[in-house]
């Protein structure tokens, strides 16, 4: 079923003006997937993923089943380790609870979607697809794919596609000078009223400086004859895109606080798919072991530069204690 994930995620496929029900839906699963994503980004990437698997039941279809089954799922709600003052039996029962709120509304909401997208004419498909959420979302799945999503997801960053294409020569500079104007007063703006008196409590919500200060800090204007596309990129204009992905191969190599290689990422050969890309750090001698770090920050290589308490609260989203020389040796 072509697109069948989007329909149920996205909030704006197949809801059209005037259609009520549509409407609500779109909206509905908008809530959800806003509510998942301020506890934890995990949350959304497995709501997608279970979203695709319905999807992909309905049409008949299997490969992104085929590609999960490589990973390990073990259950997010047993992975995660309970805190120190908090007892274990009631830690569970809470990871419980919540992954199973989490899993019953996005099965109503995937279902309200589904019932009432005009994105599907076909009501055959449309009842497979109810047929698929169903069965296939639930508590037990919902948990198992956020344990897997824990245990294997890589964070990726992207530069802006406008700033990349700009760079590159993809995109003329003529083209866009008028429109990154307009973007550049947006930006200015939206900066300087994140400081406004916005509850009329006479206090500033967030120290800012003047807008005379923050607009200094860009181009004053975009002039097709003089570009300066090295000056616009390097402002906050164009902020790199931050994801998650989960690669069979990388997902596979093990964790070392120092490690001797790292992960870094590139457009595939369509341009839209990312590759993962294994780049050794030192030289490697056949045998050896390769290691990277799962510490969050992408570009981050050094673990010196975290404390061995603040590692080891890092490391318990993921469900182990680290092993590596430099933890063992205290450091």
């Amino acid at each position: 079923m072509a697109g069948g994930s989007h329909v149920l995620v996205c909030d704006g496929a197949g809801a059209e003006d005037g259609d009520g029900q549509a409407e609500a839906a779109a909206a509905g699963i908008g809530e959800v997937i806003g509510q998942l994503e301020a506890f934890d980004e995990a949350f959304v990437f497995s709501a997608g993923l279970l979203a695709g698997l319905a999807a992909e039941r309905a049409g008949g279809e299997h490969a992104l089943a085929d590609k999960l089954a490589m990973f390990t799922q073990p259950a997010w709600s047993k992975l995660k380790i309970a805190p120190e003052d908090v007892p274990e039996a009631e830690f569970r029962h809470d990871m419980a609870v919540l992954v199973g709120s989490a899993a019953e509304q996005l099965a109503q909401a995937f279902a309200a979607r589904a019932a009432s997208t005009q994105a599907i004419d076909d009501e055959a498909l449309r009842a497979q697809l109810l047929a698929a959420i169903d069965e296939l979302v639930t508590p037990a799945a919902f948990d198992a794919l956020l344990g897997m999503v824990q245990a294997n997801q890589m964070g990726v960053r992207r530069p802006s596609v406008v700033a990349s294409a700009l760079e590159s020569g993809a995109l003329e500079w003529a083209e866009v000078c008028g429109d990154l104007t307009a973007l550049r007063d947006a930006v200015i703006a939206t900066q300087a009223s994140c400081g406004e008196d916005s509850d009329g409590d006479g206090d500033d919500e967030h120290e800012h400086e003047p807008i005379e200060v923050i607009a200094a800090q860009y181009p004053a204007e975009f002039a097709p004859e003089a570009p300066a596309v090295d000056q616009v990129v390097a402002t906050d204009m164009f902020v790199a895109l931050d994801g998650s992905a989960v690669f069979p191969l990388l997902a596979g190599i093990n964790h070392a606080c120092r490690p001797n290689a790292k992960v870094t990422y590139e457009a595939g050969d369509d341009g839209a798919a990312v590759c993962g890309v294994l780049v050794a750090l030192c030289d490697l001698a056949p045998g050896d072991e390769v290691f990277i770090s799962y510490l969050p920050d992408v570009e981050f290589t050094d673990a010196t530069e975290l404390s061995l308490e603040e590692r080891t609260e890092i490391f318990a989203d993921y469900g182990f204690v680290c092993g590596c020389s430099l933890c063992m040796a205290g450091e």
